[in-house]
């Protein structure tokens, strides 16, 4: 399941609507067989036709203003600590010696801030599409700090690690006889793979945030040139959106 599909069962299942709505279909079928007394069949019918209700409350709720505003509202919370967070992995990265990665760190947070200023001007702040929007893209700019994070954990893992020594070493051992220097051999080959695997994930990370931030600049040229009605947008600047939650879920899947 998408991180963005657990997010909006979590806003329903929260919503007290939604504990009354159980409340009610259990007292209306409960209240059924109590006064009515159905049949085998009729009782089954009865509860189908409650569980059915039921679960037209939450495709009903979604639907509504007040869902939009808890799904995609760009939290003015979230952002604040996402940038205290930033500001670490930049001290990071650099620590870690990762150009590309602090290349990351330092043009992700502009990526995003520009893409929610054209939002802004093309679209009502106080709009369900622009909420919806502002709230994909903010899914991209999550995940895509969750990536550096990822990638900054695996280069740590390996920070102690130096290649050009063990590189060294084991053309040093090639051709060893002991059971000592075989056993040896065999150690910095374990170690060399796991500097090789560290470094391959990092870069595939990295090269997910690259996808994520090229796409969050050409969304924005889109709605750039795109004009927009009120509480619409083209169908292009639509389908940019899509891409952007497209590219939100795998980098969260990925980054797992």
């Amino acid at each position: 399941m998408s991180a963005t599909s657990q997010r909006a069962i979590n806003i329903v299942v929260r919503q007290p609507l939604t504990m009354v709505a159980l409340a009610i279909t259990i007292s209306s079928v409960y209240g059924i067989h109590t006064w009515f007394s159905p049949s085998a069949i009729y009782s089954l019918l009865t509860i189908v036709l409650g569980i059915v209700v039921f679960l037209s409350w939450p495709l009903i709720y979604t639907k509504t203003e007040e869902f939009a505003k808890l799904m995609y509202d760009v939290s003015d919370t979230v952002t604040a600590n996402s940038k205290e967070h930033l500001e670490t992995l930049i001290t990071e990265l650099e620590a870690l010696g990762s150009k590309q990665g602090l290349q990351q760190a330092s043009q992700l947070q502009k990526k995003f801030d520009n893409l929610v200023d054209v939002l802004k001007r093309r679209l009502n702040v106080n709009e369900t599409t622009y909420r919806r929007y502002a709230g994909m893209a903010e899914q991209v700019y999550l995940a895509s700090l969750d990536n550096l994070n990822e990638a900054s954990i695996c280069l740590r893992s390996v920070s102690a690690i130096d290649s050009e020594e063990l590189k060294k070493r084991m053309t040093e051992l090639q051709g060893c006889e002991s059971e000592k220097e075989r056993q040896e051999l065999e150690a910095l080959n374990q170690r060399l793979g796991l500097l090789e695997d560290q470094n391959s994930r990092a870069a595939s990370l990295l090269a997910q945030n690259e996808t994520a931030m090229t796409l969050l600049d050409k969304t924005a040229g889109i709605l750039a040139d795109t004009k927009t009605e009120k509480g619409q947008a083209s169908v292009d600047a639509e389908t940019a959106m899509m891409e952007l939650e497209r590219i939100a879920k795998q980098t969260n899947k990925y980054a797992r």
